[in-house]
């Protein structure tokens, strides 16, 4: 698994403030429910683009795309699109966006999401994730929350997502 596709998928986002499990929706707003779940993230491939010619910094820049397979709470594909700054010294950081098609509670749909993350030398990430406000069709419509996607260094991805969905 490349350093790339560690750091893209950590490029999964900036946590923007998770939502507390169990809040409680105000008696004007539509019923929610929060919660929160877990799994993995598969890559099932890449394209990856270097952004300019190299120079003496040893700084890179790429653009990298790729595909996934989430497994858990979330069952469905991503569709990212990253780009990524290496350093010299092999860590990265990125930002990123992704398109998740799939599941979530049993509801199927989709939503946006925004990222952002870092990696260190040996490909371990540490990345956070939102759903973007106003993203989110189909039985998934109205659905809000953050989360993280994280690896050791291997190829196997873990994220959570604490999440509100309005509840049918």
């Amino acid at each position: 698994m490349s350093l790339r596709w560690l750091a893209l998928i950590g490029a999964s986002v900036v946590a923007l403030g998770l939502l507390p499990a169990g809040s409680v929706a105000a008696a004007s707003a539509p019923a929610e429910s929060s919660t929160y779940v877990k799994g993995t993230v598969d890559l099932l491939g890449q394209t990856v683009e270097e952004i300019g010619p190299p120079d003496k910094s040893g700084f890179k820049l790429l653009n990298t795309v790729f595909n996934t397979r989430f497994s858990g709470g979330l069952v469905g594909n991503g569709y990212h699109v990253y780009v990524e700054i290496f350093r010299p010294d092999g860590s990265a950081t990125s930002t990123g966006t992704a398109r998740f098609v799939g599941k979530l509670e049993g509801r199927s749909g989709t939503f946006v999401m925004e990222s952002s993350g870092t990696s260190d030398p040996n490909g371990a990430i540490n990345a956070d994730w939102c759903v973007v406000k106003g993203s989110a069709t189909g039985g998934l419509a109205g659905l809000s929350g953050c989360g993280k996607v994280t690896t050791t260094g291997d190829p196997v991805a873990y994220y959570t997502l604490e999440y509100t969905l309005p509840i049918r």
